[in-house]
């Protein structure tokens, strides 16, 4: 077979013809070999192809003749920074379909030193400006963050929480400090495989918590009561006296024991320091009351959350979590292979509010 173009008339059309048979062969134009997919067409213009004059060649669907387009690119609408923040948006994305339901982003990686990289102001400010416009029933918080700003963290948490049906709190690895106060504020939290929560002792900078020397004051008045429970008893048992009697003695002995230890505390600095607790504590009991979760139950969840973990960084799991009284599911299926292959990332990337497509980029 061989290609002709007729002529000049209607824009060239390209025809497809049938070379002279061979001397002796039977077969006509008008009986087309059986078996031959290409006969109808040969020697005769098609209908189409008359009907069609100047066809150009058909524009690839990605984009210009022969050439790929470029890959979507994806950040997040306040602020994002890290060499894998599409990647990472795309896994958002991925996430907001399964769980069927706009997904806000406050991670804050490793990469990023700067305003963003804390739960303050400008984050609280700005990101509560978007979320009031979006009128959803129910978002969900992607959060992975160290903490930041207690009141920051109350603000954001409300600001969340005020949907018809309420916030789903995803954590795919650490939601920290003030970033666990703000998931109080969630009727569910959702945990990665990794996921993990932590106390809301108040911090005073990075190697000190407000809890040590409140609790430093505490154990020192534990140590003094206990040490006169014990001398009185000894007195008493060795003198034969009452304890009318040997009290006064072992209050001396009490006192001039701990007294150089009372010396040591600054008393403005501790009321200071339990004020910091208390803001901790009242505002973890506001986001669960917020919730319709009694008052008693709130204030008992709060004091556990401050008072009884060793340190600050105490992973809280999520069988702690329950046992803690907090509604939490662990991610299963699909959303938890997601959250998995976010937790690569998120030391790498920084993203504050939903995905959004890159200016200047089309699909």
């Amino acid at each position: 077979m061989e290609t002709r173009r007729d002529g000049d008339g209607e824009g060239g059309r390209v025809s497809l013809a049938v070379p002279d048979p061979p001397a002796g062969a039977a077969r006509t134009d008008e009986e087309p070999r059986r078996g031959d997919p290409d006969a109808e067409t040969k020697g005769v213009d098609s209908d189409a192809t008359k009907s069609a004059p100047n066809r150009q060649p058909q524009r690839s669907a990605r984009g210009s003749i022969g050439q790929p387009l470029e890959p979507l690119r994806l950040r997040a609408s306040l602020y994002s920074s890290g060499e894998r923040v599409t990647e990472f948006c795309g896994l958002v994305r991925e996430l907001q379909a399964e769980l069927d339901m706009p997904v806000w982003m406050i991670v804050q990686g490793e990469n990023d030193r700067g305003p963003w990289s804390a739960l303050g102001s400008r984050i609280a400010d700005v990101l509560r400006s978007e979320v009031f416009r979006d009128q959803s029933p129910r978002l969900a918080v992607l959060v992975h963050s160290l903490g930041g700003s207690a009141t920051c963290a109350y603000q954001l948490g409300t600001a969340f929480a005020k949907r018809s049906q309420g916030f789903v709190c995803v954590v795919p690895r650490h939601a920290k400090s003030a970033a666990t106060l703000m998931a109080l504020g969630a009727n569910e939290i959702l945990l990665g495989r990794l996921g993990e929560l932590g106390p809301l002792d108040a911090q005073i900078d990075e190697s000190m918590s407000a809890l040590d020397e409140v609790l430093s004051l505490e154990q020192l008045q534990t140590f003094a009561l206990e040490t006169l429970d014990v001398t009185t008893q000894f007195l008493v048992a060795r003198t034969r006296k009452n304890v009318d009697a040997i009290l006064p003695m072992a209050t001396q002995f009490v006192h001039g024991l701990v007294r150089p230890l009372f010396n040591g505390v600054d008393a403005v600095r501790y009321t200071q320091l339990c004020r910091t607790l208390k803001v901790a504590e009242e505002y973890a009991v506001r986001l669960m009351v917020l919730r319709k979760l009694s008052r008693e139950k709130a204030i008992k969840i709060a004091n556990r959350l401050i008072r009884t973990y060793p340190e600050h960084a105490f992973a809280i799991d999520f069988n702690e979590i329950e046992d803690i009284g907090l509604e939490v599911r662990e991610a299963t299926g699909r959303v938890s292979d997601i959250l998995d292959r976010m937790v690569p990332m998120l030391s790498k990337v920084s993203a504050i509010g939903t995905v959004v497509q890159d200016k200047g980029e089309t699909r």
